[in-house]
């Protein structure tokens, strides 16, 4: 017994000793924050930003080649380190890049067991991604930080959608939903300044760039995925700004029609002694239901496929779902919504 005791001692301390033989120190390694990727001309074009060991600036580095890996490869090479991606905060997508398709960037980060799959991806609107990138470290802080939380509180709120390239490449894989994922663009302001913003959502349709959904369509869109959200509405009809928070969400078809019903817990705010609270659910009420089937209307007309995910629920159902997305173009679409009062209080001007 006391044998067998030492022997697994002498095991555990092995194990425990060489743990951190192939260690690398920060000064061996470049510690990538965000990749961005672009189509310029022939060849895909890669930017970086690699954190310093001080980790409170980075050093854009960029390469080119054929694909993506050559171009990420041609990146490292600048470097007087190895490239050490498993601390991606996030993935920038030029839209020329997404327009022909991510196989090859998915299949990359997949084969790669130091990429990360769970970093989020944001397409750049009006630009390129490695153009973004480096306006982005034109400001004090990390870049790859700035972007994240700018996508995580916008999408918090409903404005945009925070999607990973595993959650990504499982949409592309499933029948009955199309992904969507985040948008940011990089506008000048009349001082000069360049401003980021994040809104809106970026529709694909078999892995490739397809179109946009703006900021209120993004809410709406999740809202009937089931996303949970905090959104801010503003009702002009009766001057009040309202909360809105996911409650239960459920959506049904048959093959012939599709509905979906919402739950929606609202909190509202208004001017001091005007604020009828049962008016103003009811407005809410109205304004979303029209809102819902404007938006799925729309993506019926302009894209001809079903990112809400009612083609998940033909479980059991003979319908092909290879063939959903002609089906779900001519289809009619109720929404019925039930708004309950979480929180009333009063603004004093």
């Amino acid at each position: 017994m006391k044998k067998n005791r030492w022997i697994a001692i002498g095991i555990l301390m092995t194990v425990v000793l060489s743990g951190c033989g192939d260690r690398r120190e920060l000064t061996e390694i470049g510690m990538v924050g965000a990749v961005a990727y672009d189509t310029i001309g022939e060849q895909t074009n890669v930017w970086m930003d690699v954190l310093q060991q001080d980790a409170e600036k980075a050093q854009l580095v960029n390469g080119a080649g054929p694909g993506c890996q050559e171009a990420y490869e041609s990146a490292n090479e600048k470097l007087d380190r190895q490239i050490y991606p498993s601390h991606i905060r996030v993935h920038l997508l030029g839209e020329d890049y997404a327009k022909q398709g991510l196989w090859e960037m998915g299949d990359m980060i997949l084969r790669n067991q130091s990429f990360r799959s769970d970093a989020p991806m944001l397409v750049v609107q009006e630009g390129t991604a490695g153009a973004l990138l480096q306006s982005a470290a034109q400001q004090n802080g990390v870049e790859s930080e700035k972007l994240y939380r700018l996508l995580h509180e916008n999408a918090g709120l409903g404005r945009t959608v925070e999607t990973t390239v595993l959650e990504f490449i499982k949409q592309t894989g499933t029948q009955g939903i199309h992904p969507l994922v985040g948008c940011v663009k990089a506008e000048k302001t009349e001082t000069g300044a360049v401003e980021i913003s994040c809104s809106g959502a970026a529709i694909f349709s078999e892995n490739r760039l397809l179109g946009y959904l703006d900021e209120k369509q993004s809410l709406i869109c999740q809202l009937i995925r089931g996303t949970p959200v905090h959104a801010s509405l503003y009702l002009d009809k009766s001057g009040t700004s309202v909360e809105i928070e996911n409650g239960r969400t459920k959506k049904k078809t048959d093959g012939q029609k599709a509905e979906v019903f919402m739950t929606l817990y609202v909190s509202v705010t208004g001017k001091q002694n005007t604020m009828n609270t049962e008016t103003v659910l009811q407005e809410t009420k109205e304004e979303l239901q029209q809102a819902v089937l404007q938006t799925v209307h729309e993506v019926q007309q302009n894209y001809g496929i079903d990112i809400f995910g009612f083609g998940r629920e033909l479980h059991g159902n003979t319908v092909d779902l290879a063939q959903w997305d002609r089906q779900f173009v001519q289809m009619p679409v109720k929404a019925q919504i039930k708004t309950i009062l979480k929180s009333a209080g009063q603004k004093i001007d």
